[in-house]
């Protein structure tokens, strides 16, 4: 990612950690300085003193602003025109917060990349007469994308209704989706 333009690079970005002071062995000159991130692989991405340090302190200053007002670990980020999944945990050194990008449209099952098999399964008209369908797996798998995914497109496809339970609610599912509609919990 060293040579492409920062805004090419922020649309590549899958996960952002901020931490409580920097772990690079850097200077907390400001509040993007420590910031490392992921881009879809294992390679860690330090953003100190590359074009990506303006953008990262603009939205670590959002975080903390935003992370000040929250009394849940858990929440919602809105900033530059992207959506993020946060979560504060306490480390020695203070409070971190992660941060995930996810979409901000919901996707449909035909948008995932499942197994036909499992495509199958998850928009079945068996399954029509009720149940609970859970989603398990690492941290990071798409779970959530899965689970909404199945509710927008089993609501499009057969009407009725889906219910959620999820905090913070992440993707935009609610509302009325052509024959069906959705809720959360």
């Amino acid at each position: 990612m060293e040579a492409a333009e920062p805004q090419s690079q922020i649309d590549q970005i899958t996960d952002i950690y901020i931490p409580a002071t920097p772990i690079d062995g850097g200077p907390a000159n400001t509040p993007g300085s420590g910031v490392y991130c992921f881009a879809g692989t294992p390679d860690v991405i330090w953003v100190r003193d590359t074009p990506l340090e303006p953008w990262m302190a603009r939205l670590a200053e959002d975080v903390w602003q935003q992370d000040a007002q929250s009394i849940d670990s858990d929440y919602t980020v809105l900033f530059d025109g992207r959506r993020y999944r946060a979560h504060r945990k306490m480390t020695e050194s203070g409070p971190e917060v992660n941060l995930r990008h996810i979409p901000l449209q919901c996707p449909t099952l035909s948008d995932l990349k499942f197994p036909p098999m499992w495509a199958g399964i998850f928009a079945s008209k068996s399954l029509l007469a009720g149940g609970l369908v859970i989603f398990a797996a690492e941290a990071g798998q798409g779970k959530t994308t899965a689970a909404s995914a199945m509710v927008r497109s089993r609501s499009e496809k057969f009407g009725g209704y889906g219910q959620t339970v999820e905090n913070p609610a992440e993707l935009p599912l609610e509302g009325l989706r052509e024959l069906g509609c959705a809720f959360r919990a």
